[in-house]
């Protein structure tokens, strides 16, 4: 075969999804290897769907949609080759003694080291774990026309400048009621509220007014993560929603993100929140992810207009 593979199947929230895939992709480099990223793999816990659906690379070494692989991934030489013959039909277990995922068959980490040169025909990550490293890979994408359009009818519908506040406070817990309580009367109106519990958002309407706040997510009243929860329509549904209210908190004139809890009472964030602030300290890196569409352009356009004194796109 002509060229060598990094298979990257993360399982995972959407910051850690995006840091898994930089992770190969920079592996991939280093190496002179191609990413194929399969986050529809049938046996993983999270995403459900083809990258591809969402967002279009700008770089050949990184492949969103892993059916472009003519080669019958099964009968490639693989790392860990205990998952030679069965990369289609292998089942994923956690593992606490690793802290990632495991083959449930061998009990073997579906991973390999990143220090290291291998020679096999594809190197196989399912995995999870996240960083900052999720604004490299953005850089490397642009949304889907269909990602873009829903955008901006958020942006139309919101239709002024506007604050934003996301909370995380399923699987992981904040104290966000006083902070919530401090903001009222100095946060700008209305607010977005991007958050994985349904609890928040009414806890929002109730100290900002009902009115005054604004989402646009489905949140069943099952208090889980966004990425596991299964009360949605759809995968489409519930990754679109994350990605959009990722963006849309982006794109607001004041943005708060809301600590997690800590036992050393050290101050921690998701890495949603941390990706949605990078993303608004980084306007160039917002802009190219929202490419050159009519819709990009009004989405832009409309944003830059409400930033004063000066037009563009800034961060709190």
């Amino acid at each position: 075969m002509s060229k060598k593979y990094v298979l990257s199947r993360p399982d995972a929230g959407l910051n850690d999804t995006f840091c898994q895939i930089e992770m190969a992709y920079y592996y991939a480099v280093q190496t002179g290897r191609v990413v194929i990223v399969d986050t529809g793999y049938k046996n993983s816990f999270h995403f459900h769907d083809k990258f591809s659906n969402y967002f279009i690379s700008r770089d050949e070494t990184l492949m969103l949609d892993p059916d472009v692989v003519q080669e019958s991934l099964d009968l490639l030489s693989v790392v860990p080759s205990v998952l030679e013959g069965r990369l289609s039909s292998y089942i994923p277990q956690w593992s606490a003694a690793y802290d990632n995922f495991v083959d449930a068959e061998t009990g073997v980490p579906i991973s390999f080291d990143l220090s290291k040169p291998y020679d096999a025909d594809i190197l196989v990550r399912h995995t999870c774990g996240g960083s900052n490293l999720s604004i490299n890979l953005l850089k490397k994408l642009v949304l889907q026309d269909s990602i873009t359009d829903l955008l901006r009818q958020r942006i139309e519908n919101i239709g002024r400048p506007f604050g934003a506040v996301h909370i995380r406070n399923t699987d992981h817990q904040s104290h966000y009621r006083p902070i919530i309580d401090q903001m009222a009367g100095s946060i700008l109106i209305p607010v977005f509220v991007a958050m994985d519990s349904l609890n928040c958002r009414q806890y929002c309407e109730t100290v900002f007014g009902r009115d005054n706040v604004i989402h646009f997510s489905t949140l069943p009243d099952q208090e889980s993560p966004i990425h596991s929860n299964k009360n949605f329509r759809s995968a489409f549904e519930r990754n679109s929603e994350a990605i959009l209210d990722l963006l849309t908190s982006a794109l607001s004139n004041e943005y708060y993100k809301i600590p997690l809890k800590r036992d050393d009472h050290l101050e921690w964030y998701s890495g949603f929140s941390n990706l949605a602030e990078n993303l608004m300290r980084n306007s160039d890196i917002l802009i190219s992810l929202l490419g050159q569409t009519a819709s990009a352009k009004v989405i832009v356009e409309k944003v830059s207009a409400w930033q004063n004194p000066n037009p563009g796109l800034r961060a709190y």
